[in-house]
């Protein structure tokens, strides 16, 4: 019996042989070549963030850990977005290294940036995270 698969690599090989998918296939499926399917498979290389969206949807589930906390909703729905740090503070307007703090919850955000991350995270993530119900 074979054991769970604990690296990116094993998930997608694991989801492949599921699937009864080629590597061809399932590459194809992923937006990438079967050379670089087979780069991450072999846990050589890493995709970038860009593609993180289809590898989900592909799997149909994120291997980290459902987010708690401010730091890990922000980095978990950046990643589920395909976007690079730099890419995120663009839209929200903010300096890439404010946001490198806010993703390692060593600054808290001051109001108005605070209003750009509840937008960014949906409604109610905020009060969510902080314990409170949007009726509160």
């Amino acid at each position: 019996m074979r054991k769970k698969p604990e690296t990116l690599g094993g998930h997608l090989r694991k989801r492949r042989h599921d699937l009864g998918f080629l590597q061809k296939e399932a590459a194809a499926r992923l937006g990438v070549n079967q050379w670089t399917l087979i780069g991450w498979k072999r846990d050589r290389t890493e995709p970038s963030v860009r593609l993180l969206p289809k590898i989900l949807a592909f799997l149909g589930y994120d291997l980290q850990p459902t987010p708690e906390t401010l730091k890990q909703r922000i980095a978990a729905k950046r990643r589920s977005l395909g976007l690079s740090q730099r890419e995120l503070a663009d839209i929200l307007n903010v300096n890439e290294t404010t946001l490198w703090f806010r993703e390692r919850d060593r600054r808290r955000p001051k109001v108005k940036r605070r209003l750009r991350i509840e937008r960014f995270l949906g409604p109610g993530e905020w009060l969510a995270q902080r314990g409170r119900s949007k009726s509160s």
